[in-house]
C-alpha cells in the first residue's frame, strides 16, 4: 500500500516539478490528460491524501477524483 500526500499550497507554488516528484513522474510536463494517464495505470494499492484543496486548480482536483472513480487501485481522502 503505498500513500501519497498533496499539499495544495506547496503544489500552487511549482505544479510540474511537484507533481513530477510526488508520483516518480519525470516526463510529466503539465498536460494534465498525460497524467490522468499516467495515474490510471498504477497498479498498486494507492492513497492519496489531499490537503489545503482550495490552493489547487479545479481541475487537477477533478482529474484525481476522476482517476479515485474509476481506478480500483487509487483513492483520494480530502481534508
Amino acid at each position: 500500500m503505498k500513500y501519497i500526500d498533496i499539499n495544495g499550497k506547496l503544489i500552487r507554488k511549482d505544479p510540474i516539478y511537484y507533481i513530477q516528484d510526488l508520483f516518480n513522474f519525470p516526463e510529466y510536463d503539465g498536460d494534465i490528460d498525460r497524467l490522468y494517464e499516467f495515474l490510471i495505470k498504477i497498479e498498486e494499492e494507492t492513497t492519496i491524501h489531499i490537503i489545503n484543496t482550495g490552493c489547487m486548480t479545479p481541475l487537477l482536483f477533478e482529474v484525481l477524483k476522476k482517476v479515485s472513480d474509476k481506478s480500483k487501485y487509487i483513492s483520494v481522502d480530502v481534508d
